[in-house]
Formats: C-alpha cells, sequence, structure tokens
C-alpha cells in the first residue's frame, strides 16, 4: 500500500462565506488525542483523562463536533486561531449544519479495518485463505 491510499480526501466547509479546507489527517488525530479531555472534581480534586470524542459525537454533544472541526479546519484557519475562537466564528445554522455532515465526512477518510496498514487481509496469509488445506497440529 502506498501513502497515497492512506491519505484523507480533503473536503471544504463553508464558514460565513469563507470556503476552508477540512482534512482529517494524522496531525489533526493526534491533537484529539492530546487536547480532547474531560475533566471532573472529585473531593476537591481535578481529574483528567482522555475524552472520547467519536463517542460523544454519536450522542449529539456540540464540544466533541467543534473539537472535530476545528482540527479538521485548523490547516487553512488563520494562524493562532483558538478552538474558542474558532466556535466564535460559527454561527448556530453552521454548527448544526457542520455537525450534522461531520459522521459522513469522517467516514470517507478514515480507514475500514480490512484497509488497516499492517493488518493482514487472510487471503493473501499462505494457508489462510477459502480452500486452505492446511490443519494445525
Amino acid at each position: 500500500m502506498n501513502g497515497e491510499a492512506i491519505k484523507p480526501t480533503p473536503k471544504t466547509v463553508r464558514i460565513c462565506g469563507v470556503v476552508y479546507e477540512f482534512r482529517l489527517d494524522f496531525n489533526a488525530l493526534v491533537w484529539l488525542e492530546e487536547n480532547y479531555l474531560d475533566k471532573q472534581t472529585v473531593n476537591g480534586v481535578e481529574i483528567v483523562q482522555p475524552g472520547d470524542y467519536m463517542t460523544d459525537l454519536q450522542h449529539g454533544k456540540l464540544r466533541a463536533a467543534r473539537a472535530i472541526l476545528y482540527v479538521g479546519l485548523m490547516a487553512s484557519l488563520p494562524d493562532g486561531t483558538t478552538i474558542e475562537q474558532f466556535g466564535a466564528m460559527l454561527n448556530s445554522n453552521e454548527i448544526f449544519a457542520m455537525a450534522g455532515n461531520l459522521n459522513q465526512m469522517l467516514s470517507k477518510d478514515l480507514p475500514e479495518a480490512k484497509d488497516a496498514p499492517g493488518e493482514p487481509n487472510p487471503s493473501e496469509i499462505p494457508g489462510t485463505g477459502p480452500g486452505s488445506t492446511t490443519s494445525e497440529p
């Protein structure tokens, strides 16, 4: 598999009349992993854990939609734009329209399990495909 096969396909998103490129690449996923955190206070102590942005998105949490949109657009936003500044750029119509299209946009970028690099296809492993006559000892 060459590198072109796993590069995300850029999409365009219009925010306040300006067209931006949405690309959920490796750096964007790493940013989410490092910055999308769940914080809670227990007995006066703040506990910070990695957040599950995909589950939150499936449950309709706008926080997750904003974070995923932000990282997907980060490379085409003006330098230094924070996630809070990005959220302030959006009007309510744009928020709900983009959040609704987010799952569709994501499904086109993320590889299917059978296409994941490093995972061999069973039909390509000698002795494991259909019609194999190899038996286990």
